[in-house]
């Protein structure tokens, strides 16, 4: 092998080596970025967004609940609800289960019947209070 042909080959290598050594630490502090993100909206509390309420039946109830219930209404094998135990969905799916709208057996989530009642009442007041939107 000549040394015109080794020279050729080694620029090729250091240029492989370099180029993976730059797409790790990129990576790494793409990854640490969005670490450092998800520990601050952790450290928030209810998450990225405040609370936001509803006048439900002449309740005060949080939109993320009526989610909840959204969720599980008409499911009568239940649902995971897996993306609902984040600590955006947490406090909110406590407190279904504190209002006793919904029961959590093994790791599925079932509505209740008073969960049904409400959530069917909800519904119907969602249908009568519908305004169509504007024609453009």
């Amino acid at each position: 092998m000549s040394s015109e042909a080794f020279l050729v080959l080694f620029v090729g290598l250091a240029g492989i080596v370099i180029g993976v050594i730059a797409m790790i630490v990129i990576s790494h502090r793409r990854v640490e970025q969005k670490t450092y993100r998800s520990r601050e909206t952790e450290k928030a509390g209810t998450g990225p967004e405040e609370a936001e309420t509803l006048l439900v039946l002449g309740e005060a109830v949080d939109l993320r609940e009526l989610r909840i219930v959204r969720a599980l209404f008409g499911e009568p094998k239940g649902r995971f609800l897996g993306s609902f135990k984040a600590p955006y969905y947490r406090p909110s799916l406590e407190a279904t289960i504190d209002k006793d709208w919904i029961k959590p057996v093994g790791r599925r989530f079932y509505l209740t019947p008073k969960g049904e009642e409400f959530c069917r009442s909800y519904l119907e007041q969602l249908l009568h209070e519908h305004q169509p939107a504007a024609k453009v």
